[in-house]
């Protein structure tokens, strides 16, 4: 069996794994199985992975299921003990596995231990240093567009994102693994809140380094498919995470988030505003299917992620981050 199984939901995505898939195959450990989960890919994928890769496992979809449920596949096709993902247009360097696998052996209460993104063009700036959210309703990257060379130390982060992450597949499938119904964006946000609401936690691990393309499959930062998804998710994500003697009263500052996201969205045109309001709606109108998660929480854990979301927001406002997390 092997350590670690590394899973890559593709879609169309035959370019990008020329550069991811050579990447992955230069890494320093070698104990690891490749898993490529392919959602109905018309480009050429398959006939490459077939001539090219005949050692990796590769789970075809006939339609494409998004990122979350492709994950969700890989993840139960796993066998290894730790379960890392990686996106089709991300390139680790060589040791990233490796010290992914280091960090979150050291300590059992570690769910998640993520890498440090940089932008593929220019390797010097980041993209991601682990994953924040606010009490305005919204999540942010930490260190993004900041010199990489700023974040050099490990540190706890609230979430990892899951394009070059690595999770101890147990925890992940008790957590019922992704949730499918996001499709795309925000389900590693979800999961690193589940995991804090049961106490465990997720890292940054600053020596792990990934070149990343960034909306390579979603075709622009800001796109309407884009902003309709993270809009209906976030609904989702806080129903699914903040219980309702704490959701109600920060409604007042979710409405100002949302309201401050749809002035920003306007600059950029108003068909954004407009998928920012559909997939609010959308959110709105199914938040019955996705309740408030049971969990071993208590009303003091809660709370300490709450005030854990409000340090966060102070730290994202000023440019940085928040010092150390509180212990619920």
């Amino acid at each position: 069996m092997p350590e670690i199984s590394v899973v890559i939901p593709n879609w169309d995505g035959e370019k990008l794994l020329r550069s991811c898939l050579p990447a992955l195959a230069a890494q320093t450990c070698r104990d690891f199985e490749t898993i490529v989960v392919d959602n109905g890919s018309t480009d050429g994928s398959l006939a490459y992975l077939k001539a090219s890769q005949p050692q990796a496992q590769v789970i075809c979809n006939q339609e494409n299921r998004g990122f979350a449920a492709a994950a969700n596949q890989g993840l139960h096709a796993a066998r290894g003990r730790f379960v890392a993902f990686l996106n089709n247009d991300a390139m680790p360097d060589a040791d990233w596995l490796e010290k992914l696998a280091a960090s979150l052996s050291q300590d059992n209460r570690l769910f998640a231990v993520g890498a440090a993104l940089v932008e593929a063009a220019r390797p010097e700036v980041l993209e991601d240093a682990g994953d924040g959210y606010t009490v305005f309703g919204f999540a942010f990257r930490r260190g993004q567009g900041r010199p990489a060379a700023r974040y050099r130390s490990d540190a706890e982060v609230f979430s990892v994102c899951a394009g070059a992450a690595l999770y101890r597949k147990d925890l992940l499938l008790e957590m019922g693994g992704f949730a499918d119904t996001f499709f795309a964006y925000l389900e590693d946000v979800d999961a690193g809140w589940r995991a804090r609401r049961t106490g465990y936690r997720s890292r940054f691990c600053a020596a792990a380094r990934v070149r990343h393309l960034g909306s390579a499959s979603s075709g622009s930062k800001y796109n309407r498919f884009k902003v309709f998804l993270t809009s209906r998710n976030n609904v989702w994500l806080l129903r699914r995470n903040l219980p309702a003697w704490l959701l109600l009263p920060t409604l007042p500052l979710l409405g100002a988030g949302f309201l401050a996201k749809s002035l920003f969205y306007a600059r950029l045109g108003l068909r954004l505003v407009g998928a920012q309001w559909r997939g609010a709606w959308e959110g709105l109108l199914t938040a019955p299917q996705t309740a408030l998660l049971p969990g071993d929480c208590s009303m003091r854990r809660d709370a300490a992620i709450w005030l854990d979301l409000a340090r966060m927001t102070g730290g994202w406002a000023l440019g940085g981050w928040p010092g150390r997390f509180r212990r619920g």
